[in-house]
């Protein structure tokens, strides 16, 4: 039997993929947008039942559990990114360098949640996000 010369399909794939991946991740970033603006604004996602309002003021304990929850939810998430950078603060070799990395990531996983905090404050979308504010 004689072996075929054309590629395979897999193989044509991956090539165009890789040609072309700047372009393939902004139509995924620009999808992944829209099917967020659909989700806020036009799904209505039910909550399950026997839900309750939050209430107004919370005590320290309850945004203490909040924030460990929180943490314990992404750890998952981000406990890849989290390795790499603690094996290329160790590899550096440079405590500035290592400290400047953890800043960072600590400013990335802190900053977009507080300006959601302050915009979720400050614009009250009770109207169009009815299924998040009950």
């Amino acid at each position: 039997m004689e072996a075929s010369s054309s590629p395979c399909a897999s193989r044509v794939i991956f090539n165009f993929c890789l040609r072309n991946r700047a372009l393939l991740s902004e139509i995924a970033g620009i999808l992944l947008l829209i099917f967020a603006v659909f989700a806020l604004f036009v799904f209505k996602i039910p909550l399950p039942l026997g839900t309750r309002q939050a209430p107004e003021r919370a005590d320290a304990v309850s945004l203490f559990l909040f924030g460990m929850t929180f943490g314990l939810a992404a750890s998952g998430c981000t406990a890849p990114i989290f390795g790499a950078i603690l094996t290329v603060g160790a590899v550096a070799g440079n405590l500035w360098i290592s400290l400047a990395l953890l800043l960072t990531f600590a400013a990335g996983m802190f900053i977009p949640l507080l300006l959601l905090a302050f915009i979720f404050d400050r614009a009250r979308f009770e109207k169009s996000a009815t299924w998040l504010f009950g």
